[in-house]
């Protein structure tokens, strides 16, 4: 049995927004857990935000976490759009921690 790879001709449109509406689709199907335990879910959802925007500081230790791993990202992006495999990334990055 052979296994065949090709490209795409063209990339989708609506896929680089599933992402986005499934992701919100799930945060919102995690309201009946909330509600469950006796808390409000916007209320929740308002307290984790200002837990990572509600401040400079929080905003500072946010980016902080987020810089390390978007670079690695873009490293990854880089390679895959040169048609190079870079399995490395994630020990890369537990490296630096």
């Amino acid at each position: 049995m052979r296994i065949i790879l090709e490209r795409r001709p063209e990339g989708s449109a609506g896929i680089a927004w599933r992402g986005t509406v499934v992701s919100v689709l799930l945060a919102l199907l995690m309201e009946p857990l909330f509600s469950s335990r006796g808390c409000e879910p916007f209320k929740a959802y308002a307290v984790m935000g200002l837990g990572a925007f509600g401040s400079l500081y929080n905003v500072s230790e946010v980016l902080v976490k987020a810089i390390p791993l978007i670079f690695c990202g873009l490293c990854v992006a880089l390679s895959a759009k040169i048609l190079l495999w870079n399995i490395g990334a994630e020990g890369q990055l537990a490296w630096e921690e």
